[in-house]
């Protein structure tokens, strides 16, 4: 697993991070990660002039992807949707009868 010294310790990672950053924070080593870029199976960074730097949120979100918890938790919103719904319709109907 790839580590870089001065942000192992870190609590919590910057939003956006460089390419050893995001190696490091997917546990990759950077030519690893920089295979995965050109592959698709991770985003592509965000150009600032000639800086080029990755978004956390959106590393997440693709390992998400890949674990299939994305799909999980869209299943488990959708439903809690769902449940709200039938509870406000449920309690409008409950309030006219009043």
């Amino acid at each position: 697993m790839a580590r870089d010294p001065d942000l192992a310790g870190l609590p919590n990672w910057p939003r956006l991070l460089t390419r050893a950053q995001a190696a490091s924070y997917l546990g990759l080593t950077v030519n690893g990660f920089g295979v995965g870029v050109e592959d698709g199976t991770w985003p592509d960074p965000i150009t600032f002039g000639r800086t080029k730097l990755w978004d956390r949120r959106r590393l997440d979100e693709a390992v998400d992807t890949l674990s299939g918890y994305a799909v999980e938790a869209h299943e488990r919103d959708m439903e809690e949707e769902d449940w709200r719904r039938r509870r406000d319709a449920w309690r409008v109907q409950h309030q006219r009868s009043k």
